[in-house]
């Protein structure tokens, strides 16, 4: 987090955040070809060009509410 501080980055999303925003996504985010059950499958990065495997990092919609909050306090 430093690294954003030193050179002014935003690194929350609390300008954006609302409840509504993130809920309008869910529909999306449940719909993408990686999901094979209620939760949504987020593939990520290990570094560039690597990512972790698929269904490593599966979250249900709630946990995804409850981390958007999280990331939108400073």
């Amino acid at each position: 987090m430093s690294l954003y501080k030193e050179n002014n980055l935003i690194y929350t999303l609390k300008n954006i955040y609302n409840s509504k925003w993130i809920k309008s996504l869910i529909p999306f985010l449940k719909q993408d070809k990686k999901n094979n059950d209620e939760k949504i499958n987020f593939l990520l990065l290990k570094k560039i060009g690597k990512t972790e495997l698929p269904n490593k990092s599966k979250i249900s919609t709630q946990q995804l509410e409850k981390y958007s909050k999280i990331i939108s306090q400073d």
